[in-house]
């Protein structure tokens, strides 16, 4: 379900629930009091996004999303923060399913800008 940062009752249920199936505190879930919040969820784990540029309209999708933090759009070089986001799914050995195969774009993320370093080195969760 695609949960906006304007919530109503029932796009915030929702996103309760479906946080909490994860062991997810509910002050990790966006209240309507969060007026400077810019992602659905407001945790401090990684989570899983989905991102549309609002120019272009290209979408993707990324295992590494945080709370407030956006990715650049690759063809239009802005901010674009995620509409959707939820708890990575994890495997039987508890790692998180993201491909580590797919390398990381730096320079488009966020989290790294303001780290300076990667993100992916903070842990899996």
């Amino acid at each position: 379900a695609v949960v906006s940062t304007q919530s109503t009752g029932i796009a915030r249920f929702t996103t309760s629930l479906l946080f909490s199936s994860y062991n997810y505190q509910l002050s990790d879930i966006m209240s309507d009091s969060s007026s400077s919040s810019k992602t659905p969820y407001q945790g401090h784990r990684r989570v899983f996004g989905h991102f549309q540029c609002p120019s272009c309209r290209r979408g993707w999708m990324s295992g590494n999303s945080w709370a407030n933090t956006g990715q650049m759009c690759s063809k239009c070089n802005i901010m674009v923060y995620p509409h959707e986001q939820k708890p990575l799914e994890r495997v039987g050995s508890g790692e998180d399913k993201c491909n580590r195969l797919v390398s990381h774009p730096q320079e488009l993320c966020g989290k790294c800008k303001r780290l300076g370093y990667p993100c992916t080195k903070l842990g899996r969760y």
